[in-house]
């Protein structure tokens, strides 16, 4: 198996955790939560976050959003996730277990290597929040039954 692919089941098992999804599941409830949230604004961040070669463009994203709606402050939710992706711990820690596995060992990886980890568990994280909030507000939507 070559490096990238080691890289990426690496990511995906670390990704595919309970703790991790948890997490994933409470930033979706939360935001589901937060008055005035659209799906759009998280849409839009799923796109930044995959069309992104850089974690700061995201981070920029959600500060800006911040700066621009209020909705995105109730309960700290901006703060709370900029510290998530960014800060020791949550996000930062999953990369640090990937980068230190035993599977990676052998694998001299570079900076580029580690940011491009960075991204994806970024990415992977953000993509799992957005299903969530939307299973969460699809709950309190009408269903039209036929």
């Amino acid at each position: 198996m070559d490096n990238y692919m080691k890289i990426v089941k690496e990511i995906a098992f670390h990704t595919s955790t309970k703790a991790f999804y948890d997490e994933a599941k409470l930033y979706g409830e939360r935001a589901s939560k937060t008055k005035d949230l659209k799906n759009t604004q998280l849409q839009n961040l799923m796109s930044i976050a995959d069309f992104t070669f850089k974690v700061t463009d995201i981070l920029n994203y959600i500060k800006n959003q911040a700066s621009k709606h209020r909705n995105w402050n109730t309960e700290n939710f901006a703060n709370d996730m900029l510290n998530y992706l960014d800060h020791d711990g949550g996000i930062c820690e999953y990369k640090k277990k990937i980068i230190e596995s035993e599977n990676l060992k052998e694998i001299a990886l570079n900076e580029y290597d580690k940011q491009d980890i960075y991204l994806k568990i970024c990415r992977e994280f953000i993509k799992q929040m957005l299903i969530h909030f939307n299973f969460e507000k699809s709950k309190e939507e009408p269903q039209n039954v036929q």
